[in-house]
């Protein structure tokens, strides 16, 4: 029974694990019942019926041996029952098998009642047999009944406990559900944060690597080269990753990058120098560990950066037709137009003392930073190779200078060109110490061929202006001189240049091992502002520290100009402006120009100084021609004049008979003549304006002024001689200072002479004065009529030259006025006196008469004229007086005043009676000698 307990405890608890609720358990006990009745349950009708009816054994009155018989016969029965029956397979179906045994004989229904009544026996005999066991098991049944009916109690306790287990198995499963749930989502969450760890470091990767490409344009390459050495280490821990194995080698391309835009950083900074770049860019090749490369690839750059910025410059000239990607600099620069020309030497002048001020900077970066033995070695490579750089540079314009052809540009344009190459010179000289002899000579060469057709041009324009000037005043202010012109501003810049130039040569007395630096306060000198400041006006007020300035420091020419640059509150304000005509203005430009020329190319003085005198001659000369020329028969001989416009002919003449090339100036309209004639606009032929005194008066101021303003510049001229020609050009501006430009004074009465001569009726006078009878025998109280005639053509010469000067067509100064009565005079009492030589035989009281009109001459004259004493009032009065002079006096007279001529002396000896007929001959004898 224990074993029974133990089998069905060992049942259930495998029956337990196969379910998990109650209602399992409940549909395996209904399973049990099935197979196990209780005893309190009623048996099946079948099994009723089945079990015959027990008699007691005392009812029962069968033998024993009947009983035994049976017995046999049954196991009989029973031993004759197939053996099939007895093999447990739930699958037995005991009809077909029955059925089948029939199906393989011939069988009669005699046989097969027999079967039936086999088959009958042995079900009776074995359903006997079962109620006979069943009935001897019965005491055992009701036994095990009740032992099932414990057990069944038994195994409900069990299930109850089981159901107990159950639901605290099923509350503890759900919270170890519960709990592990929550340590599977922790250990995802941890799972997915080391994820997302990865994953955002791997992004990082990405954004570092798009951040180093920032970095890198931008500029900040130490920053770039760190991050790149820092993700390059940290992507090395992620190789497993096939996206960071990309990173990687994308990092590996972007060192290749890195060192690309260094040197392309590099480029940059040879144009436009940034301190803060260079200093990223060198920190990097430090970082790098590449140093050594530094100096090289810096020379590399500057070399080509000056080719670079140099064919940008050529061909931003270019239209778009002439640009073409695989064209020559050499070919570009002959396409280039010579409008163009200025303008690009300029600005090929700016880019490359842009690129010069980049290589000192780095130069003064590399002498001033922390030295490093990288750092000494880079300074000393980049000095020695300043003039390797500087020679790049000069061999750029060289090319473009020699593709231009200089006869074809404008002056102004040589000039700024000549000022440009001078400039990139003296930053050769001073900062890269490099003299490109080579560059200027070409310069030379060309500028000298150009300054021939130039000069001929002045003289043709010269010619030009003179045949079309007017003669009207030109507006300037009483204190201008030749240096307020703005072609003169240059002197201005040279004294500036001078004082540097001084300054830089003390500074290399105490240093002469030196190496000079641009400065931070360098200013490029082709960039706008400077050229500005270059061209100021000079009109401008001059600043106190410049009339301060030391003269005694400073060269010839710029203490001449510091002399006549004084502040204009410190002259005299009620000075008349001079009276200056427009080609006068003109031809003191031309100077200007030409020394501008010969101060920036020194080696045209040999050519400009003989120019700058021929100008003026030619000036000086056309100014006597048209106004000296017309009544010049009534002008007096000035040999010195004379002499002066004889040797100025002559040379124009051998001039145009060599071909000069100024024969243009002198050959108008097939016509060869040496100088213009006057503008038919100006008329000088009417008495009513004293024949065009104030054209002469402006042309007399214009001759003046010039004078006195080449006698001015003549430092100027001597301080840009060469040593090699100083002598011979010294020799020839000694000759024009002391023989031509005097000579000014003479012209000055050449030309108011020929107004002066004709403005008094003088022809008239001479005839008035002549016919009057001085033989006379008594003295008269009342005075000729002639003397009316002179007084009152004085008072109308008096009208005319107060119209003059109350006009506003010039400014008729004091002197002026003064010296054209001066003349005026001189040519009446000239008259007088010729009137007075042909009047014939004298008497002393006629004499006498003479003496009483010319004091009433005198007298009147001298109220008119506003002169104390009257001018030349001896030549007439010595005249007239000499007649009272005796023999050996008048003789010695004669021989002492030569300024009277031998007709008029003759007829002074035949009105004298007193003087013996003997001496009368030798005294005329002494006068045709």
């Amino acid at each position: 029974m224990e074993r029974f307990k133990e089998q069905i405890a060992r049942t259930v608890s495998q029956i337990g694990d196969q379910f998990s609720s109650e209602s399992d358990v409940k549909v395996m006990l209904e399973n049990m019942n099935d197979r196990v009745l209780s005893s309190y349950d009623p048996p099946a009708e079948e099994t009723i019926a089945a079990v015959p009816s027990v008699q007691p054994s005392s009812q029962t009155s069968t033998p024993r041996k009947k009983i035994r018989s049976k017995t046999s016969e049954e196991d009989e029965i029973i031993d004759s029952i197939d053996a099939a029956y007895f093999i447990d397979n739930d699958a037995f179906d005991a009809i077909d098998y029955e059925l089948k045994k029939l199906c393989d004989i011939d069988m009669c229904y005699e046989d097969i009642q027999r079967e039936r009544f086999r088959l009958k026996s042995q079900h009776t005999v074995v359903s006997k047999k079962i109620s006979t066991l069943i009935m001897q098991k019965s005491s055992s049944y009701t036994a095990q009944v009740g032992e099932m009916e414990k057990i069944r109690d038994e195994v409900g306790q069990v299930m109850d406990e089981i159901m107990t287990i159950r639901k605290a198995l099923a509350l503890a499963t759900d919270q170890t559900r519960t709990c592990l749930g929550l340590i599977a989502n922790e250990k995802k969450k941890s799972v997915l944060n080391e994820l997302k760890m990865t994953l955002t470091t791997i992004k990082s990767f990405h954004e570092t690597e798009n951040r180093i490409r920032e970095t890198i344009e931008e500029g900040n390459f130490p920053l770039a080269i760190q991050m790149l050495i820092e993700t390059q280490i940290t992507a090395a821990s992620y190789s497993q990753f096939r996206c960071v194995n990309d990173v990687i080698n994308n990092l590996t391309e972007m060192s290749r990058l890195l060192e690309n835009e260094l040197t392309a950083q590099l480029s940059t900074i040879a144009v436009v120098f940034d301190s803060e770049k260079y200093r990223f860019v060198y920190t990097a090749y430090e970082m790098l560990e590449k140093t050594d490369v530094v100096a090289e690839k810096l020379i590399s750059v500057f070399n080509e950066a000056i080719e670079t910025t140099t064919s940008a410059v050529i061909l931003d000239k270019l239209d778009e037709h002439d640009r073409r990607e695989d064209a020559t600099y050499n070919s570009l620069c002959l396409k280039l137009e010579n409008e163009q020309a200025s303008i690009t030497f300029r600005e090929m002048g700016f880019v490359l003392c842009r690129s010069f001020h980049a290589y000192h900077k780095i130069l003064q970066y590399h002498s001033t930073e922390p030295t490093t033995e990288a750092s000494q070695k880079i300074y000393k490579t980049l000095l020695e190779s300043r003039s390797d750089i500087f020679l790049a540079a000069t061999r750029r314009l060289l090319t473009l200078i020699e593709s231009r052809d200089f006869v074809c540009l404008k002056f102004d344009h040589i000039l700024d060109i000549v000022d440009s190459i001078n400039r990139f010179n003296n930053i050769g000289k001073t900062y890269f110490s490099c003299d490109q002899q080579k560059l200027a000579d070409s310069i030379e060469k060309r500028t000298e061929t150009y300054f021939d057709r130039y000069h001929n041009e002045r003289m043709e324009e010269l010619a030009m202006f003179i045949e079309n000037e007017s003669f009207t005043l030109c507006p300037v202010p009483f204190q201008f001189t030749i240096f307020d012109l703005q072609d003169f501003e240059f002197l201005k810049e040279s004294r500036q240049e001078f004082d540097n130039m001084k300054i830089r040569e003390e500074t290399s007395e105490h240093s002469e091992n030196s190496v000079e630096l641009i400065g931070n306060d360098w200013q490029n000198p082709f960039c706008q502002a400077a050229i500005r400041s270059r061209l100021q006006s000079s009109y401008s007020q001059k600043s106190s520290d410049d009339r301060s300035y030391s003269t005694s420091s400073a060269p010839d020419h710029l203490r001449s100009q510091e002399s006549f640059s004084e502040d204009p509150l410190d002259e005299p304000t009620n000075l008349p402006t001079p009276n200056l005509c427009n080609t006068a203005l003109n031809l003191l430009r031309f100077f200007g120009r030409y020394l501008r020329m010969t101060a920036l190319l020194p080696t045209l003085c040999s050519k400009s100084a003989p120019a700058i005198i021929e100008l003026y001659e030619f000036f000086f000369a056309s100014m006597c021609h048209i106004f000296g020329s017309e009544g010049a028969e009534c002008v007096g001989r000035i040999p010195r004049l004379v002499a002066c416009l004889d040797s100025i002919s002559k040379k124009f003449t051998k001039e145009k008979e060599r071909s000069s090339p100024f024969r243009k100036v002198f050959q108008k309209d097939g016509d060869e003549k040496l100088y213009p004639s006057l503008s038919p606009a100006v008329q000088i032929a009417f008495i009513d304006n004293l024949y065009g005194a104030c054209e002469r008066i402006i042309a007399v101021n214009s001759i003046e002024f010039v004078a006195r303003q080449l006698d001015l510049i003549r430092p100027v001229i001597e301080s840009l001689l060469l040593e090699d020609v100083r002598d011979y050009l010294s020799n020839i501006l000694d000759v024009f200072y002391t023989q031509v430009l005097p000579c000014q004074t003479d012209a000055k009465t050449l030309i108011v002479d020929a107004s002066a001569s004709r403005s008094l009726r003088l022809k008239s006078l001479v005839e008035n004065v002549a016919a009057v009878k001085w033989d006379i025998g008594e003295l008269r109280s009342d005075h000729n009529s002639y003397v009316d005639l002179l007084v009152q053509d004085y008072e109308v010469f008096s009208i005319r030259i107060g119209t003059i000067k109350d006009s506003d067509q010039m400014n008729l100064s004091d002197s002026m006025e003064k010296f054209f009565w001066e003349r005026a005079i001189y040519y009446s009492f000239k008259a007088l006196v010729q009137g007075y030589g042909d009047g014939g035989k004298c008497s002393t009281e006629g004499r006498a008469l003479m003496q009483l009109d010319f004091q009433n001459i005198l007298m009147k004259l001298e109220r008119l004229c506003g002169i104390k004493p009257v001018p030349h009032a001896n030549f007439v009065d010595g005249y007239i007086k000499a007649y009272y002079l005796p023999e050996n006096g008048l003789e010695q007279w004669i021989r002492s005043h030569s300024e009277y001529s031998s007709k008029q002396l003759s007829s002074l000896l035949g009105a004298a009676a007193h003087v013996s007929k003997k001496a009368r001959l030798r005294i005329l004898d002494a006068l045709k000698d």
